[in-house]
């Protein structure tokens, strides 16, 4: 299985933001929860309209979570995820969208119901179709993935100077190398450091 590369170049995940939005606001939040918060698709997929939102129905500041790849494990610790001011407006965007707030409503539905007549959550296949989508629209050639987004909110944090080893810790990681391997640090971005240092 070939590595899918993070979202880069911050003009891009801009447009990508824009024409997802233009689209429907469900598939923009897709993307700027996946960028921000730094989960997993298989932890972004499950949650329902109530996990983000408060009594009052407002966007939550906060969300706490068992992760999907975790849960297994004997100590099931919660994560305690902070949720941005970016991620808090498109949350409100897209419920601004919807006819009804249904607190048990998975926050990704999809337009087709189960054999019940309830809503269900997109797919991990449907959201690697919509970021394949309108990454390939805008020129992207990378290989693009639903990990594209939790390696993209590590490769920026990395770049803006977040520690390696509170990133290690987000992702549980063991190794430094493992997580400049998945955030897609490349020898070159190594080799510039080199050109930076000016004694």
């Amino acid at each position: 299985m070939e590595t899918v590369q993070p979202f880069r170049d911050r003009q891009q995940i801009k447009t990508m933001k824009i024409l997802l939005g233009h689209r429907n606001k469900r598939d923009k939040l897709l993307f700027v929860l996946g960028l921000n918060s730094g989960l997993r698709i298989s932890d972004i997929l499950p949650l329902c309209i109530g996990d983000v939102i408060d009594k009052r129905g407002r966007p939550i500041k906060q969300l706490e979570l068992i992760e999907q790849k975790t849960r297994k494990r004997t100590k099931r610790k919660k994560k305690l995820i902070e949720i941005s001011d970016t991620i808090r407006e498109a949350i409100a965007e897209y419920l601004a969208e919807l006819d009804v707030v249904e607190r048990d409503r998975p926050l990704f539905s999809s337009q087709k119901r189960d054999k019940d007549g309830n809503y269900k959550s997109i797919t991990r296949q449907h959201a690697w179709a919509i970021l394949n989508r309108v990454a390939r629209q805008i020129g992207i050639e990378d290989r693009i993935g639903c990990h594209s987004m939790r390696k993209a909110f590590g490769y920026h944090a990395w770049h803006n100077g977040v520690p390696l080893e509170y990133l290690m810790r987000i992702f549980n990681h063991s190794d430094k190398r493992i997580t400049l391997d998945y955030i897609g640090v490349t020898q070159e971005a190594i080799q510039e450091v080199y050109k930076t240092i000016r004694l």
